[in-house]
């Protein structure tokens, strides 16, 4: 259900479910990947994750760079992958992105869409990490730890933040990505997209 405010949670544990009866691991950022990307269609998520399986034998842990070479090029996964690459501010990967959607001019509003999403994901990551007294820096023990040993009021309050609803490691990275921006730039981003 699209409307649900869980839906992309709800692929999420489904992707896991569906690793997890095939013996496989699969790393945070690989299954936020496949849920941010897939939007309600569990049946193409799941043939994603049959598919990664298959490539990724003998091993048995998919990971991000695994997604990113197999799964099939969606306006979803295109916009995923040059938000993070802004993200990660990696021109080079960016434009490579861009290469691919020009391709699609279709895939123009995803993206845009995708790319304002994570940037106001990453002022909001940011922001509860200054109320958590989380520095700039921090490694994914520090902050996870912070996170989770968060006083019950201040939780009660962030938790419709990210970094309360996703993945530890998927908020540390997106707080990692904010990093790398002022506050100001990141408003100056966001207001010119």
């Amino acid at each position: 259900d699209i409307k649900s405010r869980d839906w992309e949670q709800d692929i999420r544990v489904k992707v896991l479910q569906t690793c997890e009866n095939n013996d496989v691991r699969i790393a945070p950022d690989a299954a936020s990947f496949l849920a941010e990307t897939s939007g309600t269609d569990t049946g193409r998520v799941l043939s994603e994750v049959q598919k990664l399986i298959a490539y990724i034998h003998p091993r048995d842990s998919i990971t991000i760079d695994d997604c990113k070479a197999i799964c099939s090029i969606t306006p979803e996964a295109a916009g995923w992958a040059f938000a993070d690459a802004l993200g990660e501010k990696n021109l080079t990967k960016a434009l490579e992105t861009l290469n691919i959607l020009f391709n699609n001019k279709s895939f123009g509003n995803t993206v845009l869409h995708s790319v304002i999403g994570r940037f106001q994901d990453m002022i909001k990551i940011k922001t509860a990490a200054s109320q958590l007294s989380i520095q700039a820096g921090s490694q994914y023990p520090r902050f996870k730890s912070a996170v989770e040993n968060i006083h019950p009021e201040l939780k009660e309050k962030l938790k419709e933040n990210m970094i309360i609803k996703s993945h530890p490691y998927r908020a540390w990275m997106l707080f990692s990505q904010s990093a790398k921006f002022a506050d100001a730039k990141l408003v100056s981003v966001l207001n010119n997209l």
